[in-house]
Parts: structure tokens; C-alpha cells; sequence
């Protein structure tokens, strides 16, 4: 390509300014609604792309659109491609992301829930389609969250299902930009692998830079996942600790040698962790000696520590770890609250679970009954 004259140059960004300025190339949102929706003003906020990256705050910018026959139409941000939030009512918002010069539809055929599409680009159809396909499980989600704290089990094939969900589709459409959407719901080494797979039309997408934000926490999350994994190998030995127990007795890991021992990394703070209490309580109570547990709590204070063993009744040998950045919690690959550590008579780690995960407790029946 032959290279503008800096003259030319900048004649095409005054012209091009002064098209921006008349809304010509803009862009346009377009809202159509149906006359049973009962609306005849939607907000939106709209935030710059480039804002949100650099996590710039106070630089939305609000409006209000009037919805006359139907219809209402604002004209997009021409600074640059932008996140737009249309606000229905308090739980009834539309998502769209558009660049300057596009012209989209968002069609609402349902408010309260709200349910509506978004035409106009590959991005946002792309999107529309993940969306229709997630939705089911948003709401199955919902149902279950509206009486409570979900069981671990449930959250478990919840999220397992979302995940096959979010893969096929990314798999299915690897050159589309919407697939940069739902590969920012992919974790680990499954998103740097799809990384390395979507098609040069997927990397034009305005949102691939914040998969390209994203993907040194992968690689680090990819790393820490293969150091977890080299742990359960059960050729390596559980590496050493020695901390205060409640009485201040030191305990230390080689305590225990002939013993299968379960560490779960806890705190008071994470509620994760103190919701999987009563089945590890259950594990414990079955196993009738068959295994020991070590509650080593993290990141807490002191007196919080002692104030939830009490209060929770934890029945098993229970020492306090008070530096925040231990060095225990790196040598046992520790990314999450809680993650229980199973050790084995020969005092080598023979499996690292991350999170209440149910998989756990089939682990621990399996390596205690050989």
C-alpha cells in the first residue's frame, strides 16, 4: 500500500471529523419495542472500550431515549467502539457492543424477564445466538440460587454444563467475532488453546483486546493448573509444615507419617469453605479413624480462626497459618479457597482438589479403601 502524504492524511481526519461531528458516520442504534411493553423512555450508558480496559472511571456517558410508535434511535459514540447498557428496568438490561459507523436493531419481544435480540454485525448476531443457548441455564441458575445457597453438586453440573456449551460454540465458530465473547467465559489451558485456534476474523473483533487482557492470568492459571497436577502424581512428597495449633502446640505434617492425612486450606472469610464443613464432617465421622484431617486456616485473623472452629464445631486437628503470602499455600499449588490435599501412609500428595468440588469425596473412599 502506498503510503498517504501527511497532507492527505490529514485532510481525510478533518474530513472525517466533520462527519463524526454531523452523525453521518456515527452510527446508529436503533430500539424497537413491542406497544405491550408500556415504555416510552429507556436509559443507556455507554462506556468506550478503550475506558474500560484501562479501568478509567466516571467516563460513562448517559442518555435517554424516547420511544415514540415503538421506536427509539441514538446515535452511536463516534470516539470509538463501545459497550452500551439499555436499561429496561432494574434487572431488565440489554448488552450491546458496537463501533462507530454500525448500524444495529435490538428487538425486545419480551420485557420482565426481558427477552430481545440484537441484528446489525457478526459481533452482536454471534452474541445473540451464545445468549439464546446460555439462557436456559441463567435461568436454571436462578431457580436454584432463589431458595438459598446451592449444593456444590449442583453448582458442579451447572457450571460443567455451561462450560460443554461455551466450547462447542467457540469450537463451532472459531473465525467469528462473536467467539471472542464466549472465549471470555473459557478458562486455562482449553483458552490458550483456543486462542491459538480462532481465525483472523475472530481477532478483529472490538473485544479481542480483552481476551488479549486476559490471557497472561490464563497462562498463569494454565501453569498453576499442570503444578497441580504434577502434585497428584503421588511420586512427590507432600511438602513440609509446622504451625500453632489452639493450644499453641506446634503440629507438623510428619506428625502424621503412617497415616492418610486430608488438608483442607480454609478461612473464615470464604464461604465456600465453610459450607463444604458438614460433608467433610460426614466423611470424616464414616471413616472412623481411616483418615486424619488438618484444618489449616489462611489469610485470617487469629481470633477469627479460633472464633469459627468454635463455632462450627470442627472436630479434627485444627493450626493457624498467619502469613498471608505463605509459602505453604505456593508449594501446595493453592489458586482458590478451599483446596484439600490428600496424603498418603508414605507421606507423598496423591491428589489436590481446588474448590468444594463433590469429585472429592469419590477420590478420598477410592485411595482410603486400597
Amino acid at each position: 500500500m502506498i503510503r498517504q502524504s501527511v497532507i492527505f492524511a490529514s485532510m481525510a481526519l478533518i474530513s472525517t471529523m466533520g462527519l463524526y461531528a454531523s452523525g453521518e458516520c456515527a452510527g446508529q442504534l436503533s430500539i424497537e419495542m413491542p406497544s405491550s411493553a408500556g415504555r416510552d423512555k429507556v436509559i443507556v450508558v455507554h462506556t468506550l472500550l478503550d475506558d474500560m480496559l484501562a479501568n478509567r472511571r466516571d467516563t460513562s456517558v448517559f442518555d435517554t431515549i424516547t420511544i415514540t410508535n415503538g421506536i427509539g434511535r441514538m446515535a452511536l459514540d463516534p470516539a470509538g467502539p463501545a459497550y452500551y447498557r439499555v436499561t429496561f428496568d432494574a434487572e431488565d438490561v440489554a448488552h450491546v457492543y458496537a463501533a462507530p459507523g454500525e448500524n444495529l436493531t435490538l428487538k425486545v419481544t419480551a420485557v420482565t424477564p426481558l427477552h430481545y435480540s440484537v441484528a446489525g454485525t457478526p459481533l452482536m448476531e454471534g452474541i445473540t445466538e451464545y445468549n439464546d443457548i446460555t439462557l436456559p441455564l441463567e435461568q436454571e441458575f436462578e431457580q436454584i440460587t432463589a431458595s438459598g445457597q446451592p449444593s456444590a453438586e449442583a453448582i458442579a453440573d451447572l457450571t460443567s454444563r455451561y462450560d460443554s456449551i461455551t466450547n462447542d460454540f467457540v469450537k463451532k465458530y472459531i473465525n467469528s467475532p462473536a467467539v471472542v465473547y464466549a472465549l471470555m467465559n473459557v478458562r486455562g489451558q482449553e483458552f490458550l488453546d483456543l486462542y491459538d485456534a480462532i481465525g483472523p476474523d475472530a481477532r478483529t473483533s472490538i473485544l479481542m483486546p480483552f481476551v488479549e487482557a486476559k490471557r497472561p492470568g490464563e497462562i498463569k492459571q494454565a501453569e498453576a493448573e499442570r503444578f497441580q497436577q504434577s502434585l497428584s502424581s503421588g511420586q512427590i512428597e507432600a511438602p513440609a509444615f509446622t504451625f500453632p495449633d489452639l493450644e499453641g502446640k506446634a503440629v507438623s505434617l510428619s506428625d502424621f507419617r503412617g497415616q492418610w492425612v486430608v488438608l483442607d486450606f480454609w478461612g473464615s472469610w470464604c464461604g465456600w469453605c465453610i459450607k463444604g464443613f458438614p460433608k467433610l464432617k460426614e466423611a470424616y465421622r464414616q471413616a472412623d479413624g481411616r483418615f486424619r484431617v488438618i484444618g489449616i486456616d489462611c489469610r485470617d485473623s487469629e481470633a477469627n480462626w479460633r472464633a469459627a472452629v468454635d463455632k462450627y464445631k470442627l472436630p479434627w486437628v485444627n493450626v493457624y497459618n498467619g502469613d498471608p503470602d505463605s509459602a505453604v499455600l505456593r508449594a501446595y499449588g493453592v489458586t482458590g479457597f478451599p483446596t484439600k490435599a490428600i496424603i498418603n501412609p508414605e507421606g507423598k500428595l496423591v491428589d489436590l482438589t481446588v474448590g468444594e468440588d463433590p469429585a472429592f469425596y469419590d477420590k478420598l473412599a477410592k485411595f482410603i479403601a486400597e
